[in-house]
C-alpha cells in the first residue's frame, strides 16, 4: 500500500479580484498562479410551486475545465512552501472550538489516498475537514466515538482535542503537523499495569466494536501479553501518530513511548495515562 504524498492546502481568495465573462471565471491568486476556469450553467424550474412570489429552481453548474498559470509574479515552488507553511492549518477566524484527529481511507476514485484529517468543530458540529499527512500530539487528549447509523454500518473512533488545551498547530514539514497543547503538571504514580520488558503503548480503535486498545510493544515492535479493551481514555501525554501502509489496508494507531508515562490506571471501561513529571527525550 503506498504512503500518500500529495498535501493540498486551502488558501483564501479575494472574491472582489475575480471576474467572469462569457462562461469564463479568472481567479488571481496572491501567489502569482492564476486559475482560469471554464463552466457552464443549467437551470431548472417548476412553474407549478411558487415560493415567495417565484417558482421553485434549481441551478446546476457544470466544470469543463480548471487551468492553473503562473503570471510574472508567480513565486517559486521553495518560497512557495515557506509561505504556505505559515498559513494557519485550522484559522481562528473559523470560531472553532474542537476538532477531532482521525484517518480517512482511500475510495475508488483516489485508490491510495489514505490520510490522517482533522474534523473541525464548533458546538459539536463538523463544519470543516482538513487533510494532512501525519500529525503528533503533545496537548491533552481524550476520545470520540460514533455509529454511522447504517444497517451493517461501523463505528468511528476519534481522538477529541480542546482548544481551550492548545497552544498552537505548528507545520514542522509539509503536510506534517504537531498539536501542541498547555502541559499539565506531570505525576509520578502507578505504572504498575505496563508489563515487564514494554517500551511502547499503542492506542487503536475497533471500528466493529466501538472499543479502544492498548498494546504493549517491546523495543522491537513485537506486542507483550495481552491488549487491553476499554470505551474511552483521556492522556496528557505526548504521543506520535502511526501509519502501516506496508498492509493491504493501513493499520492505524497512536504510539506513546513508556519513558513518557508517569501513571496508567484503568478504572472500569476507561483508561487514565498521565505524563511524568519531568519527560525523558
Amino acid at each position: 500500500m503506498p504512503k500518500p504524498t500529495r498535501h493540498l492546502k486551502r488558501i483564501d481568495i479575494d472574491p472582489k479580484k475575480m471576474t467572469y465573462k462569457d462562461g469564463k471565471m479568472h481567479i488571481p491568486t496572491k501567489y502569482g498562479y492564476d486559475v482560469n476556469v471554464d463552466f457552464e450553467f443549467s437551470i431548472a424550474l417548476d412553474p407549478t410551486e411558487f415560493k415567495s412570489g417565484t417558482p421553485v429552481f434549481s441551478i446546476n453548474p457544470n466544470l469543463k475545465k480548471a487551468v492553473v498559470v503562473a503570471n510574472k509574479d508567480a513565486i517559486p515552488d521553495t518560497e512557495l512552501i515557506k509561505q504556505l507553511k505559515k498559513v494557519p492549518v485550522v484559522p481562528d477566524e473559523w470560531k472553532w472550538q474542537d476538532f477531532l484527529v482521525g484517518f480517512i481511507y482511500s475510495n475508488p476514485q483516489d485508490p491510495d489516498n489514505h490520510k490522517w484529517f482533522l474534523q473541525v468543530r464548533r458546538n459539536k458540529q463538523i463544519f470543516s475537514s482538513v487533510p494532512i499527512l501525519g500529525v503528533d500530539i503533545d496537548c491533552p487528549v481524550s476520545t470520540f466515538s460514533w455509529h454511522d447509523g447504517f444497517p451493517g454500518g461501523i463505528y468511528h473512533g476519534r481522538f477529541l482535542i480542546d482548544k481551550k488545551d492548545m497552544i498552537e498547530i505548528k507545520e514542522e514539514k509539509w503536510g506534517f503537523i504537531k498539536i501542541i497543547g498547555k502541559q499539565p503538571e506531570g505525576v509520578d504514580g502507578d505504572t504498575s499495569m505496563i508489563p515487564e520488558g514494554v517500551k511502547f503503548v499503542r492506542l487503536r480503535f475497533n471500528i466493529k466494536t466501538d472499543f479502544w486498545y492498548i498494546d504493549w510493544l517491546d523495543s522491537k515492535e513485537k506486542e507483550v501479553g495481552k491488549p487491553v479493551e476499554f470505551r474511552s481514555f483521556v492522556s496528557t501525554c505526548p504521543m506520535k501518530g502511526i501509519a502501516d501502509y506496508s498492509k493491504t489496508k493501513p493499520w492505524v494507531s497512536m504510539r506513546i513511548k513508556v519513558d513518557d508515562i508517569g501513571q496508567i490506571q484503568k478504572m472500569g471501561e476507561y483508561v487514565v495515562i498521565n505524563r511524568k513529571k519531568k519527560l525523558i527525550y
